[in-house]
């Protein structure tokens, strides 16, 4: 009042948030008061539910990656290893189950390796806005400097200017973030697919994964934790194959008159089948999408083709 500041901020909270303590982190955050002369109030409500992380969910923003860093640090990962690739190459050795499979192992390494140091780390948050952009931050920060310097500017005429130069900023940043926003639908809509129309209804809404509810096992008691939940899942879906009788391992070493003639991969046809799925497919727990196994087709052909 009169230029002096002054606080009168109330939470209310009924008995039963009270008695779960489920207010908390209250503070006065006078980033968010977006261009009024009141500061906003923020806290958090939390009645002791964990938000999981979800291991096959997206971690690695790849947009924002840079192809020909990915595929020079995937080479240098590859490069530890010359003897391997060099016998996978000469189709004259014969190569074991167990050679194979570490070169899968290896090359999903490199993979991940080259993921890890070029490709920056997606941070999801439920306010983000995907047309946010660098051009909104920097006019944001301008405004809340302006207002914190307003707070702390004695009485007097450069009290005024400071006002003036604040409504200058918030009528600048609401038609910035208004011309960003339009952009970016636009945009959106234009370069759509049929397969995109679906996901429009929650395009502005972030994602949270919170514990599901607890699972009931015969003679077992309810799995609540999350490792509990893996369990139970895996014991219920994932069982092991039954032994059964008389069925010998078959012979895969000695030929056999019905064996089918082998027909050596062409080139192509191992191109078809990396690029013609979808990038946009669950990349499972090595976040190793088609994009990425694309990359790696471009940077060593040659050792995928082996």
């Amino acid at each position: 009042r009169r230029g002096a500041t002054s606080t009168v901020d109330l939470t209310f909270l009924n008995p039963a948030a009270h008695a779960l303590d489920a207010a908390k982190d209250w503070a006065v955050d006078h980033k968010v008061s977006c261009g009024s002369d009141h500061a906003g109030l923020r806290w958090d409500i939390d009645y002791g539910a964990e938000e999981l992380e979800n291991p096959t969910g997206k971690k690695y923003n790849f947009e924002k990656a840079d192809i020909s860093a990915w595929q020079t640090s995937f080479k240098n990962a590859l490069a530890d290893n010359p003897e391997r690739w060099d016998k996978l190459r000469d189709y004259t050795q014969p190569v074991t189950d167990n050679e194979i499979s570490e070169a899968v192992e290896t090359l999903t390494e490199a993979m991940n390796s080259a993921t890890a140091e070029t490709v920056p780390e997606r941070k999801p948050s439920a306010h983000a806005k995907p047309w946010w952009s660098e051009q909104l931050s920097d006019a944001n920060e301008r405004r809340n400097l302006q207002q914190a310097q307003l707070r702390t500017e004695p009485r007097g005429e450069q009290k005024s200017v400071i006002r003036t130069a604040i409504k200058k900023s918030s009528r600048y940043f609401k038609k910035l973030f208004k011309h960003e926003r339009n952009t970016w639908i636009n945009k959106t809509l234009e370069e759509a697919t049929p397969a995109d129309i679906w996901s429009f209804r929650g395009w502005s809404k972030g994602t949270r994964n919170y514990p599901s509810p607890a699972i009931k096992r015969p003679d077992q008691p309810p799995a609540v934790q999350h490792e509990e939940k893996c369990d139970a899942l895996r014991d219920a879906l994932l069982k092991p194959p039954p032994n059964l009788p008389d069925n010998p391992p078959p012979n895969l070493t000695d030929p056999h008159p019905d064996d089918i003639e082998h027909v050596p991969v062409t080139k192509d046809e191992v191109h078809e089948a990396l690029f013609g799925p979808s990038t946009k497919k669950a990349p499972g727990v090595s976040q190793n999408s088609f994009l990425v196994v694309r990359w790696a087709w471009g940077a060593a052909e040659d050792i995928i083709m082996a």
